[in-house]
């Protein structure tokens, strides 16, 4: 049996569903994933293209090609997620990182995200 929503005052307009449940509604939103920020509307929004943004992570690229093998000896078998060329994060699974950056107000849309697993795997397409 359907819970029946809470009366609105005459004349208001009634609450959308989703406004008695806001969790489940920024689950939707998000796609679950926690922290998540989605520009606009929907998933279908443009990302950010400013010059700022780019020189970031042109920075963080730079910074994992640079120290690659750093970064596996000290994060190794971890997520880890680089943000201006410096480490902003890191973590055992993807949610675990998520979580952190939520604390940390950081967008993923900022980031470079990476795992850098013990031994280098070579990938053949």
């Amino acid at each position: 049996m359907a819970k029946k929503l809470p009366a609105s005052p005459k004349g208001a307009p009634a609450p959308e569903p989703s406004a008695h449940r806001p969790a489940r509604a920024a689950k939707r939103r998000t796609g679950g994933f926690p922290g998540a920020k989605l520009p606009g509307k929907g998933l279908s929004a443009a990302p950010r293209t400013d010059a700022r943004s780019l020189d970031a992570f042109v920075k963080s690229m730079r910074m994992v090609a640079t120290s690659e093998e750093t970064l596996r000896k000290k994060y190794p078998d971890r997520w880890v997620a680089i943000h201006d060329g410096k480490v902003a994060a890191h973590a055992q699974d993807t949610n675990a990182l998520a979580a952190k950056l939520a604390q940390r107000h950081l967008d993923c849309k900022d980031l470079l995200i990476r795992r850098f697993d013990r031994k280098r795997k070579a990938l053949a397409v």
